[in-house]
């Protein structure tokens, strides 16, 4: 049901706002999966079922990068500071700080608020 609703149901929209809930959730849905099939991989001694489930951890990483990207557009930023992960030691540590950040309040050249107004 989580795989289905995170991974599944978002189909690499790499365009619009995501909130850090959103975020949160796939990036939970991402870590269920690469736990149950990581050891899969270790365990199996089959190289053909071992290359199809490096296939399925490859194609879980998508919905991820799609939802960081619109998780940095909600944040003001736009894709290419995604290549932040590209810088060693410190590249994943400043993209996390990115994707924590609170959104902006109002809509952006990226799209409308995806969060209720408040109050």
């Amino acid at each position: 049901m989580l795989l289905a609703r995170y991974l599944l149901a978002y189909k690499p929209d790499f365009t619009g706002r995501a909130t850090r809930s959103e975020l949160l959730g796939t990036l939970g849905a991402c870590a269920i999966a690469t736990a149950v099939l990581v050891p899969l991989v270790v365990i199996v001694k089959s190289l053909l079922l071992a290359m199809t489930i490096l296939t399925l951890l490859l194609l879980i990483a998508v919905p991820l990068v799609a939802v960081c990207i619109r998780r940095l557009h909600d944040t003001g930023r736009g894709w290419s500071a995604f290549g932040v992960v590209a810088i060693p030691y410190v590249g994943l540590l400043v993209l996390a700080v990115f994707l924590a950040l609170n959104g902006e309040k109002h809509d952006n050249v990226f799209g409308p608020n995806p969060r209720p107004p408040s109050g």
